[in-house]
């Protein structure tokens, strides 16, 4: 091109060059622009569009010059700005916020500026500032959805987390400007939403975030998170007891087959309900409670063939409605849902409102009972991990008023029985508690030994013949029921034919052993 002159206004110079750097071809925009200033020497337009294509070039340096220059010559809002810019790339905050606030002094109604200022603000640490100036923003421009991320993030840091939350939801119902942007909000937002206690809803949305950048390492790390605060790890080793898994196949042939429909609570992984879909019945019907696992176990049981003969429904069972999720009562009840401890996770009432309400009268109930069997034992092992007393030259006991009620035993922790099985409670599934649900009862001692607390385990009735029972002589790796020790607060120094008073109770979902 001609160097301009009097045929060339400087305008139409100015357009054609700013024409080149908006369509992205910024040598022939640079060639224009220093074409004009050879013609205009210090032209302030030339040198602030050479500054800005030297910062997108990745020279920040050279466009904090040239920009300075230009603002010498003619200062302006969008100057100022696009000197903060280069300046905030090359890390020197203070010099980019000074710009900013000059640019605003100028232009206090321009969205941007007040963004830029609070991203600037948000980088040096000064994260309440950067919430006024992100506020401003939107209070300029709604739509901002870099302000409503930007506002979220800094909300985040200061751990205010409710209004962190509220900024991400604007900002993803904003239009979509990208798979991979939009990912790394749906992964704040996420772990916002884990922080909050709502984990369900933080694997949803992580989820969503897993499927527009799949081989992202952290956005794959805390989705890991999440669901490990979902799924327990016993989950696993439920699945992997055979002799658990043996007996309710058994059961589950036994009565499923023939049934018009199986309502079953608690599928995990559909393992379950596959068998008695398998078995014969007509159709089942299962609820999950965690909305990621029921979602899991309806893709596991589609691919394993059964999908159109089970639904599951990602609710608590007490949420199901005979002539919504079931088409008629059902035939069948079929609920995995005892812990080691037996009643933590609700299974009495959660059964006993299926029968109530989703069950044929005379509906099989699988499993029909539970035994809670007990006996007395003798470890310092265990007593160990449930109190504390000289430790290291000091005295800790008063920290024994946290002590535990109970523990799960670790497997290998060593401990001896030193009395015979006694059965305080067997409870029928499907039926409400019933009174006396504390009992008072004596243990005879074995074998003379210090008795440090009770063992606690259960025998499942599947029905009148089927049986599991995870005794403490059951040497069997795969049993994922644990036995649940129960600590007195100081042992007893019993001999062999001593009888020990006992009180057992029933709390809720707690069962609660101790000495009367």
């Amino acid at each position: 091109m001609k160097n301009p002159g009097p045929s060339v206004p400087l305008q139409q110079t100015l357009k054609q060059g700013l024409d080149l750097f908006q369509a992205g071809q910024l040598s022939a925009a640079e060639s224009v622009f220093r074409q004009l200033l050879q013609a205009l020497p210090g032209q302030p337009d030339a040198l602030h569009f050479l500054g800005m294509i030297a910062h997108q070039s990745g020279d920040s340096a050279a466009a904090v010059e040239l920009i300075g220059q230009a603002i010498r010559a003619k200062p302006s809002a969008p100057m100022y700005c696009n000197l903060g810019i280069a300046l905030q790339a090359q890390g020197e905050l203070d010099a980019a916020i000074e710009n900013y606030r000059k640019a605003l002094a100028l232009n206090p109604a321009h969205a941007e500026l007040h963004q830029y200022l609070a991203d600037s603000l948000k980088a040096q640490g000064n994260l309440e500032a950067a919430v006024v100036s992100y506020t401003r923003a939107l209070g300029l421009r709604p739509d901002l959805a870099d302000a409503y991320i930007g506002l979220g993030n800094t909300l985040h840091h200061l751990n205010r987390l409710g209004e962190a939350e509220a900024s991400y939801r604007k900002a993803l119902a904003l239009p979509d400007r990208g798979g991979s942007a939009r990912a790394d909000v749906l992964n704040e937002y996420a772990m916002v939403l884990f922080k909050l206690g709502r984990y369900d809803d933080a694997a949803r949305e992580i989820r969503q975030a897993l499927q527009l950048k799949p081989d992202s390492q952290l956005i794959n790390q805390n989705y890991r998170a999440t669901l490990a605060r979902l799924i327990p790890h016993w989950h696993f080793s439920m699945l992997a007891d055979h002799d658990r898994n043996a007996a309710f196949r058994q059961a589950i042939d036994k009565h499923c087959a023939g049934a018009g429909v199986v309502l079953e609570i608690g599928t995990g992984s559909g393992l379950l309900a596959m068998m008695a879909a398998r078995a014969g019945a007509g159709r089942v019907v299962t609820c999950e409670a965690v909305p990621v696992i029921a979602d899991n176990a309806a893709r596991i049981i589609a691919a394993n063939g059964y999908g159109e003969r089970i639904s599951v429904h990602p609710m608590r069972s007490t949420g199901l409605m005979v002539g919504r999720e079931l088409p008629q009562r059902a035939d069948v009840l079929l609920a995995e849902i005892l812990s080691s401890e037996i009643l933590a996770e609700g299974a009495l009432d959660a059964m006993a409102d299926a029968r109530e309400r989703l069950l044929r009268e005379n509906a099989r109930v699988i499993p029909a009972a539970v035994t809670i069997c007990a006996a007395l034992v003798s470890s310092t092992a265990l007593q160990q991990l449930t109190s504390v007393h000289m430790i290291e030259g000091f005295d800790l006991s008063l920290f024994n008023e946290f002590a535990p009620y109970l523990i799960t035993v670790p497997r290998g922790a060593a401990y001896d029985v030193v009395s015979e099985t006694f059965h305080p409670y067997t409870l029928q599934m499907g039926e409400r508690l019933s009174a006396p649900t504390a009992i008072d009862l004596k243990v005879r001692v074995s074998r003379s030994a210090p008795v440090h607390g009770i063992a606690q385990w259960m025998k499942v009735h599947l029905d009148e013949e089927i049986c599991l029972e995870n005794a403490p002589a059951k040497e069997n790796g795969t049993d994922h029921w644990g036995i649940v020790f129960h600590p007195f607060a100081q042992p007893v120094e019993a001999t062999a034919g001593q009888d020990i008073a006992l009180r057992c109770e029933i709390d809720g979902t707690a069962l609660k052993m101790r000495l009367a």
